[in-house]
């Protein structure tokens, strides 16, 4: 776009991309968030064949929000959870179209400062975005269910079959269990 949009843009990028923000020009990796203040002229495009993206545009009156998420504004955010982001973009585009009107408004701006408050997490916590466990989201999946029925006394044999599409062969009973202690203490 030349000259902007009329709209904040937060983009997620999962393909590597050429990535043009105003004068200066960018090579970015998959897995990169970039938001974008309105006016400003962008352009980007995908570096192989098949170029795959989730974007949003949305307008916020909050007079803190330059402020709160300056540091998110006009730079690459590269992410290690692009799953994570992508369901909220994909929860913010269902909610805006399929919500209840009453509701709305409302549901799609909580859901946008849920993902912008992930999103001022991953950069401000480093140390954190490094020690990224890949299982980690399945196994919170799989520990919200077991709350979800506190008064079943779960059995290890039981858990290790339901986590056999989870998580690969190799791990064991004991390190899943290991995991959930881990993130109990969360």
């Amino acid at each position: 776009i030349q000259t902007g949009n009329s709209c904040y843009l937060l983009i997620l990028v999962m393909s590597p991309c050429r990535f043009q923000l105003d004068s200066e020009t960018l090579t970015v990796p998959a897995n990169t968030l970039f938001l974008i203040r309105p006016g400003v002229p962008y352009r980007y495009s995908g570096l192989e064949t098949e170029f795959v993206n989730d974007w949003l545009h949305f307008t916020c009156t909050d007079p803190d929000f330059e402020t709160e998420c300056g540091p998110l504004f006009h730079r690459p955010l590269q992410t290690n959870n692009p799953v994570q982001f992508s369901q909220y973009f994909q929860n913010i585009v269902w909610e805006h179209n399929y919500a209840d009107p009453k509701y709305r408004q409302k549901n799609v701006s909580m859901l946008i400062q849920i993902l912008l408050n992930k999103l001022l997490q991953e950069v401000s916590s480093p140390l954190q975005h490094e020690l990224y466990e890949p299982y980690a989201l399945r196994l919170q999946q799989l520990r919200l269910a077991m709350q979800a029925q506190p008064n079943r006394n779960y059995s290890p044999a039981e858990l290790s079959d339901r986590c056999d599409e989870l998580i690969p062969k190799h791990i064991t009973v004991d390190d899943i269990f290991a995991s959930i202690n881990y993130l109990n203490c969360l």
